[in-house]
């Protein structure tokens, strides 16, 4: 094969020659590269981790000011309305810590909401616009929801925040797996004598933290994301890239978290636990088009509580609250198992969606409601005597009668609550075509 045969001396020296150039080569090369990798991380755990953490920190702090502003809504009194004031005007200037416009401005306007829930809150005390549906409840949840708002913005500015730094860093992590991968593929082509020992050392200490570290990238957002970390790499390069992708999962699941809470903060009501008007406007216009495309039946009830100002004058509003999340526990009792939506619609007003129910169904189930009400007891407290309450219903269907709109429909049944209000409260009245026969039920006292 050869012309001249190579002596072992030469061959050894050719040997020794190629190992020793590849070794010097492999160590420059390792050492250039290592630290370049060495610099991204500390780049990482310097700069962008500690933003991620911060993004953290305001998203809790942006979940306080949620809760905050719920106090407020909540608050009865002026000593804990000043302390939610206090605590909020604290936790704003924190965030002019961060330097970021977004999140001062946002802040300022939060607590300016609050300032104007307290404001209402003192001139419904002093008397100014008190009383069932006035202006002033409502101008109070008019300024809560746009609140709570901003809360949900905020929150979602930190979540797209944290998202690009997060993405840079998953960047940069996947470009030095690859270039990890690369080199060491690179380093199995020495002679068959370094070969097993390197690709044991490549299969154990590199590749299998670097597949563990993209499926963990790869898992962030998803249940197998929660369950145990990989073990800690042995180079402290892969190390410190494992940490910053723990850290930003950590994260990305608190973000999510805060933004499940603000999203039930916006469909649900506080007081009473079941849906808002936002939701139930939504339910209707969705459930109203299915029935009209199906050509099947959709009451709405509109459920009034009587005298409910009595009721905060005579008892105090704390005892006028326990009255309202007592009516939303009977609608919600009712409405499990059954394909029905209630609301509290505002003030002492609620609302059911009845969807495919027909009208004599649509009356039984108000009356059930009403004595359900009726029936009820709201307690005071030991050694004082229970609240009893009534509500009036109207009760409206597109079965009797062919609405243009949603809103119609909702007219409709809120035109049979006035006429039960007008026939001595405490009945159910039902919107007919016309209103020349409208149904009515018995009146119990």
């Amino acid at each position: 094969m050869f012309r001249h045969p190579f002596s072992l001396v030469t061959a050894g020296r050719i040997f020794v020659a190629a190992s020793v150039t590849y070794v010097v080569a492999a160590a420059l090369f390792s050492f250039s590269f290592m630290r370049e990798i060495e610099n991204d991380a500390r780049f990482t755990r310097e700069n962008q981790i500690p933003k991620i953490l911060a993004q953290n920190a305001n998203a809790v702090k942006v979940e306080k000011l949620a809760s905050l502003v719920h106090s407020a809504y909540l608050a009865r009194d002026a000593r804990l309305e000043r302390q939610v004031q206090l605590e909020l005007r604290v936790l704003s200037q924190t965030f002019t810590l961060d330097n970021d416009k977004v999140l001062i401005d946002g802040a300022k306007a939060i607590a300016d909401d609050v300032k104007r829930i307290t404001s209402l809150r003192a001139a419904e005390r002093g008397g100014a616009a008190v009383g069932a549906g006035g202006d002033t409840a409502e101008q109070l949840r008019t300024t809560y929801n746009e609140a709570i708002r901003k809360a949900r913005q905020l929150a979602d500015y930190l979540v797209n925040d944290s998202a690009f730094v997060a993405d840079n860093v998953s960047n940069k992590i996947e470009a030095n797996a690859n270039r990890i991968t690369n080199f060491w593929m690179a380093i199995l082509a020495v002679p068959v004598l370094g070969s097993l020992l390197i690709f044991w050392m490549f299969r154990t200490h590199v590749a299998g933290p670097i597949n563990a570290t993209i499926d963990r990238l790869t898992a962030i957002g998803t249940e197998t994301f929660s369950g145990a970390a990989p073990p800690a790499p042995l180079f402290v390069e892969l190390r410190m890239i494992s940490t910053a992708v723990e850290t930003y999962g950590e994260v990305s699941a608190k973000l999510s978290q805060t933004n499940s809470v603000l999203r039930a903060l916006s469909v649900e009501d506080a007081l009473t636990g079941i849906g808002n008007r936002r939701s139930f406007d939504a339910m209707l216009d969705a459930e109203f088009g299915s029935a009209r495309s199906r050509e099947a039946g959709l009451a709405v009830l509109i459920i009034d509580l009587d005298h409910f100002k009595r009721i905060n004058d005579e008892y105090g509003h704390q005892s006028g609250d326990a009255c309202l999340q007592a009516t939303g526990r009977i609608l919600r009792s009712h409405c499990e198992g059954a394909a029905c939506h209630a609301a509290r619609y505002g003030g002492e007003e609620f609302s059911v969606l009845l969807p495919n129910m027909s009208v004599a169904e649509a009356v039984a189930f108000a009356e059930k409601l009403r004595v359900a009400i009726a029936t009820a007891q709201v307690a005071r407290g030991e050694g004082r005597r229970p609240i009893r309450m009534t509500a009036s219903i109207g009760v409206a269907s597109t079965e009797e009668t062919t609405f243009a709109s949603p809103g119609a429909l909702l007219d409709a049944a809120d035109a049979a609550l006035y006429r039960a209000k007008h026939r001595g409260r405490n009945n159910v009245q039902f919107h007919s075509e016309g209103d020349a026969q409208p149904l009515e039920t018995r009146r119990h006292a």
